[in-house]
């Protein structure tokens, strides 16, 4: 019996940390089968990852070192890799740690110089590629990922019980954000984005933790969550610069709470240590005051696609249907047309059913409660409002400015679904919000009924967000497509990185594609001269285009379709959008298609489409020739 009761005691203390265990494991179980199985390709940014960290004193594959990649405008002509044969090694040496190199933080510190982001996170990834030299593997990035992930869902946990006291809300809001498609993406994203969602996570738990130690004697205990709320802020800091915005706002408003507590010195301490790290940051990096104040177009929201509102519509509705499954469109929406319907219909049921049991005990109880719970509403919700927690009202107030001030930090709508990653930081904050509001409603109803509905809800809004989205992460290829890597290996190939000749960056797509090539000549469909100059007697094996610059009425865009007519008809929304961006405007009166450069080295029936790639969502066909 005495066994039995420490059994129980034990299921009782820890049984929730066990089921978040569990939880954690399924959804790690889950995002390595679709980051194995199901994620094909990579965004730009993923393989800029494992340049800024790995390549020595060259931050970008298409540029020489030392230039600054905004005050770049030289195009192809002015790239040291393009227009001219380069050894596949150029590619795996960008991606890869060489030995002798190993280590090396100081390129790492150097690279970041050169672009825009603070370098803790590239110093994290360089370590961990530094164990396995001349070696690449996307599993390197994803791993700092899986680790970043089980520490979110831990903090997140902890924060809704500190918030709630509850295990089941806890678990809920966990369930909630674990198991939709926001924290998918966030876990597939080989970039810095999840694993600063960890630690502002961490930083809303130490927040929430000074909070709640307030003493009506001793005011709040700076001396134990100070440190770690610096801590974590400095980190921040070193990971992305937008966090300064949801720190200093928060602290900001906790400064404001201070002062209205008449802490006046905890409230100067405080917000020193926060400035603190800040000042420790800007010393240790110094170059965030060009990256912040010189970047070209920060708040130049008038160079980005469309108004403030549609942008602003476009980052709400990313942010809320991967979190909650709501969609926002820039459109009247149709929504409320819904309502009313499920209402009447739930009208329907419920008059009939009402009148049917009118009589019954329990249903006159029944009306009773109701009544009463109504009667006690203008009591109840101003009560309920002074009982929200200052941090989390805190949280919102950063968070929410955060995300009005996104449509004019970035061109989030003309990066499309991939602009997500933006939020990531914000969904934990917004599952928690979500299942708080909907508790606070039915918290009232006896027997725990409340907490069984919340999961239910959440339940739903799961089943919801993943029927109707999908991680934008996944990059789908054909599907008769192989392994490019291993099919360009020791093979000389001809890539048209773009159109024209002011998208040399998207040359940054292809180094984990080409990285066991022989040689390499990258240039673009309207350049007519620069690879029949510079050849070298090379015969060219592979041949790499944007299926948009072939001919539509062609041959070959017939054939390239032809390879897998399902899957491009299935994408034909997608294949229909981008065809308006086939040319650069300066070349509209003077179209060069893929055709007239196939034709210069090859004869149709010698060659063969192997299968399409996706690259940032266009499609490029790998073609074998001399087959």
């Amino acid at each position: 019996m005495a066994l039995d009761k420490t059994e129980n005691s034990f299921y009782k203390k820890h049984g929730a940390h066990i089921v978040l265990a569990v939880m954690i494991i399924i959804q790690l179980i889950y995002s390595c089968y679709v980051f194995a199985y199901e994620k094909q390709g990579t965004h730009s940014d993923e393989l800029w990852s494992y340049g800024l960290a790995n390549s020595y004193y060259k931050p970008f594959i298409y540029l020489e070192d030392g230039i600054y990649q905004d005050d770049y405008t030289g195009g192809y002509e002015g790239s040291d890799i393009a227009n001219k044969w380069i050894d596949g090694s150029v590619m795996n040496d960008y991606l890869t740690v060489q030995e002798g190199q190993r280590f090396s933080y100081d390129s790492v510190y150097h690279n970041q110089v050169l672009d825009h982001h603070p370098p803790l996170y590239y110093s994290i990834l360089h370590t961990i590629c530094s164990f396995f030299p001349n070696s690449f593997s996307l599993w390197y990035a994803f791993s700092i990922n899986l680790v970043s992930m089980v520490f979110i869902q831990i903090f997140l946990f902890k924060l809704t019980k500190l918030y709630t006291d509850k295990d089941t809300l806890a678990l809920t809001v966990c369930l909630l954000y674990g198991a939709g498609t926001g924290a998918l993406s966030t876990v597939l994203f080989l970039r810095q984005y999840c694993f600063m969602t960890m630690l502002i996570t961490m930083y809303y738990y130490f927040s929430a933790k000074l909070f709640r130690s307030y003493d009506k004697e001793k005011g709040f205990d700076l001396k134990k969550y100070a440190p770690p709320m610096a801590v974590t802020a400095f980190l921040l800091f070193f990971t992305n610069y937008t966090m300064a915005i949801i720190c200093g706002i928060f602290t900001a408003v906790v400064c404001l709470y201070m002062l209205a507590r008449k802490r006046v010195k905890q409230m100067f301490v405080y917000g020193l240590s926060m400035t603190a790290a800040l000042g420790a940051f800007c010393a240790a990096y110094p170059y965030v005051i060009k990256h912040i104040f010189l970047y070209k177009n920060i708040g130049n929201g008038k160079a980005y696609k469309g108004t403030y509102r549609t942008r602003l519509l476009f980052v709400l509705d990313l942010l809320f249907k991967h979190t909650i499954g709501k969609e926002f469109s820039i459109y009247k929406s149709s929504t409320i047309y819904y309502v009313i319907a499920v209402l009447a219909v739930l009208a329907a049921i419920c008059v009939p059913l009402c009148f049917l049991f009118r009589k019954e005990v329990w249903f006159k109880n029944f009306v009773r409660g109701a009544a009463a719970w109504i009667k006690a509403l203008p009591k109840k919700i101003p009560a309920d409002i002074r009982a929200i927690d200052g941090t989390f009202v805190a949280f919102l107030i950063a968070n929410t400015v955060f995300v009005l001030m996104l449509p004019t930090m970035s061109d989030i709508k003309e990066m499309g679904q991939p602009g997500v990653r933006y939020l990531f930081v914000v969904m934990p904050l917004v599952c928690l919000t979500v299942v708080g509001f909907v508790y606070a409603i039915l918290r009232d109803i006896p027997k725990r009924v409340g907490e069984i509905a919340v999961l239910i809800m959440a339940a739903a809004l799961i089943c919801v967000i993943n029927i109707n989205e999908q991680t934008p992460f996944l990059a789908k290829h054909t599907s008769t497509y192989t392994d490019l890597a291993k099919d360009s290996e020791g093979r000389n190939v001809l890539l048209f990185a773009s159109n024209g000749t002011g998208n040399i960056w998207y040359t940054q797509c292809f180094p984990s594609y080409l990285r066991k090539a022989d040689g390499i000549f990258i240039s673009n469909v309207n350049d007519k001269e620069s690879f029949g100059r510079n050849t070298d007697g090379r015969q060219v094996d592979m041949v790499i285009a944007p299926i948009e610059t072939f001919d539509k009425d062609g041959e070959w865009y017939k054939r390239i379709i032809g390879n897998d007519r399902q899957f491009f008809e299935n994408n034909a929304d997608e294949m229909k959008n981008i065809a308006d961006t086939a040319f650069e405007e300066k070349h509209k009166d003077e179209i060069i298609f893929a055709d007239d450069r196939l034709a210069d080295i090859t004869d149709t029936d010698k060659a063969e489409v192997l299968y399409s790639i996706n690259i940032q969502n266009k499609y490029y066909a790998v073609i074998q020739l001399n087959s």
